[in-house]
């Protein structure tokens, strides 16, 4: 699942849940964790906006989990 997905799926279950505080904080790490390039350039590699990792982090990994 792309970025651009999961937000969107994620953002699709905050609205759908009537705007719940746990879906709203799952949707904030989401945004707080995205792709970014790196300093050198690899067209292949992202790394995590939020923490640092490769992209996808160990975060985004288990939230995709457990939304399929």
């Amino acid at each position: 699942m792309t970025y651009d997905e999961l937000y969107r799926k994620v953002e699709a279950q905050w609205h759908d849940s009537y705007k719940s505080k746990s879906w709203e904080i799952i949707w904030n790490i989401v945004k707080l964790h995205s792709p970014m390039d790196l300093p050198w350039e690899i067209k292949d590699l992202k790394g995590c906006e939020g923490c640092g990792h490769m992209y996808p982090c160990r975060t985004i990994e288990f939230i995709e989990k457990e939304l399929q």
